[in-house]
């Protein structure tokens, strides 16, 4: 395995690439995701206000169209001209004077604040004329032969327009004038024509409305048919003709709206409304098309982003870093334990290892502490289960006394004392071939209690050969349990025991009865005996040595081997307790498994329960 594989199976390595991939990856890509949605929500919002305000130039033209009709109102309503301009005997001084007055009484609502530069004529059926502005004798009769004006004549009353006409004052030849007139009548709203009314504002004047609500750098066209330039404030002349006559055409089926264009290396965004009537020019729909420059939009916008962009480099930055951070802090308690598991060995203290902390991997550290030491513990279990076996087996070998050549010898005096008729001699040589015939069955560890019970009975008769009648065998067990099976050789130390040390200091017969029982899945058998009794220093030094192996000596075997080697075997609910007798003597009960017949040999996995 190479070292980028070694790297990329890291455990660290690993959580750094998961958060990268499922937090960092999914921000990053959601942070892309909302800049371009915000930039496209601020453009459709600067775009609609940009429309509002043009809305508002629009809704403010009307209100300054009809701030020229109502000021020509004002005199067309006002009674005492009215009077005036019938009566003749009202000098035309006088009548100017009056004029002026008027002019000066409703200046609070006329369009001096809008329109300063307002031009007011007014003609009645005597010749005369009166003006807001010196007309130097130059005569303006003219205008009443002008169509607009006559027309105004036939609508009685009725405001007539002239847009974007050469002006008709003397010394503003060059000038552009937008214009109304209206007929004065003898009832106000009825009766006879008595004089005829025009106001005029300078297209300069009106070019600057249009642009109240604008934002700097914007400016207007107004076309007509075929894309005609009526009047623009382009001063610096972005558009030519040609690039107009083409915007007009591509929004020609659209009333209003608005387009984007780029032109000479800037960004345009055009919102455009048609004027309804009465605001034509000679019948034409008039056209209005607003240019906003969308590069101060998408310099915003972009100032935004960039800083919306820095943000999120900062975040993901910090992100990074504190997963990183946090990923080795994680790992590297995970790594010392790993190391710690790598070095681990039997009966080595393990070092090194926080166990103080009170995270998983704390749980995890002393986990592994109390691990270690239950590998230690079992393992001296272990061995301590296979000295025992070893002792057990070493006792076994030294309790046979070399069986094979005593029983070839004693078949050999077996058949002299036959010969010789010495029948006693037979018997008990007949019971000790038994007794070494049954400890020779080496590769049988399994037997029958039956054949525990009648290798004790050669044992017993044995011993009465040298002394008449001394013990006593009383056996009180059941027929069917004596088919149990059991390992072989577990009674005769402890009946031994009590032949050799329960009498040391009494005449007399030794009684030694064995018996049996079964209950809760288990089998238990006593060997009692009617002699001194065990003391009880002995009974508390054996329950003391119960988990140790002792030296102690009976016949070769150890009470407390006998007793190690059946919990060893069957587990450590079994093996033996010690009493002393009722009355007198000793009781050693023996606790089993019940193992029925058919089976050869007892599994060591009982003793695992």
């Amino acid at each position: 395995m190479n070292n980028r594989s070694i790297y990329l199976n890291s455990f660290s390595v690993r959580i750094f690439l998961v958060v990268l991939l499922f937090t960092v990856i999914p921000l990053f890509t959601m942070n892309i995701i909302t800049k371009y949605r915000m930039e496209r929500l601020l453009q459709e919002e600067l775009s609609s206000q940009t429309i509002q305000n043009i809305s508002k130039n629009e809704s403010y033209i009307y209100e300054k169209l009809q701030s020229m009709a109502y000021y020509s109102s004002l005199f067309v309503n006002d009674e005492k001209l009215r009077e005036r301009l019938t009566n003749e005997s009202y000098s035309e001084y006088e009548n100017m004077n009056y004029f002026n007055n008027l002019i000066d009484k409703n200046s609070i609502l006329d369009l001096k604040s809008t329109f300063p530069m307002t031009k007011v004529v007014l003609f009645d059926n005597f010749g005369r004329v009166y003006s807001n502005w010196s007309m130097n004798y130059r005569n303006y009769d003219f205008l009443l032969e002008e169509e607009w004006v006559k027309k105004s004549r036939e609508e009685k009353g009725h405001v007539t327009w002239s847009l974007f006409q050469p002006s008709y004052i003397e010394g503003e030849d060059d000038e552009i004038h937008i214009s109304l007139a209206r007929t004065i009548l003898s009832e106000g709203t009825a009766g006879s024509p008595i004089g005829t009314i025009i106001v005029s504002i300078n297209k300069k004047e009106f070019s600057e409305a249009l642009m109240e609500y604008s934002n700097e750098g914007d400016f207007v066209y107004i076309c007509i048919d075929k894309g005609e330039v009526l009047m623009d404030n382009d001063i610096e002349n972005f558009l030519d003709k040609d690039e107009i006559l083409r915007i007009y055409e591509e929004t020609e089926r659209n009333k209003k709206g608005k387009i984007q264009i780029k032109e000479g290396g800037n960004e345009y965004l055009i919102s455009y409304y048609s004027l309804p009537k009465p605001w034509e020019f000679n019948g034409q729909i008039m056209k209005v098309f607003h240019f906003t420059d969308y590069n101060k939009i998408k310099d915003s916008i972009s100032s935004i982003t960039r800083s919306i962009n820095m943000i999120t480099v900062i975040i993901l930055i910090i992100i990074v870093f504190v997963l990183f951070i946090t990923s080795r802090y994680l790992v590297r308690p995970i790594k010392v334990l790993t190391s710690k598991m790598d070095q681990f060995s039997l009966k080595t203290p393990i070092e090194g290892i926080d166990l103080n902390r009170k995270d998983e991997i704390g749980k995890i550290n002393r986990s592994f502490i109390h691990m270690g030491e239950n590998i230690n513990t079992l393992f001296e279990q272990l061995e301590e289960e296979h000295k025992i076996r070893e002792q057990y087996q070493y006792e076994s070998l030294r309790a046979q006394f070399n069986p094979h050549f005593i029983f070839n010898t004693l078949l050999n005096i077996r058949w002299m004392a036959q010969i010789r008729g010495a029948n006693n001699i037979v018997e008990c040589i007949e019971a000790l071939g038994n007794l070494l015939s049954y400890s020779m069955m080496r590769e049988k560890e399994v037997v029958t209690l039956d054949d525990e019970i009648k290798n004790i009975q050669s044992f017993i008769y044995i011993h009465n050969c040298r002394y008449p009648e001394f013990v006593t065998l009383t056996t009180h067990i059941d027929e069917e349990l004596l088919n149990l099976k059991t390992v072989k050789f577990i009674l005769q130390p402890i009946v031994e025991n009590a032949v050799i040390h329960g009498y040391n200091n009494k005449e007399g017969e030794i009684n030694v009865t064995i018996r049996a029982k079964a209950d809760d899945e288990k089998l238990y058998i006593y060997v009692e005996d009617d002699g001194v009794g065990i003391s009880a220093r002995a009974t508390r030094e054996f329950e003391r040595t119960k988990e140790q192996v002792t030296l102690t000596k009976m016949t070769g075997i150890g009470l407390a081997n006998v007793d190690a080697f059946i919990r060893m075997k069957f587990g450590k609910e079994y093996g033996l307790v010690i009493e002393r007798g009722e009355i007198q003597g000793t009781v050693v009960k023996y606790i089993l498994p019940i193992i029925s017949g058919g089976n050869d040999e007892v599994k060591e996995g009982i003793d695992s329960r």
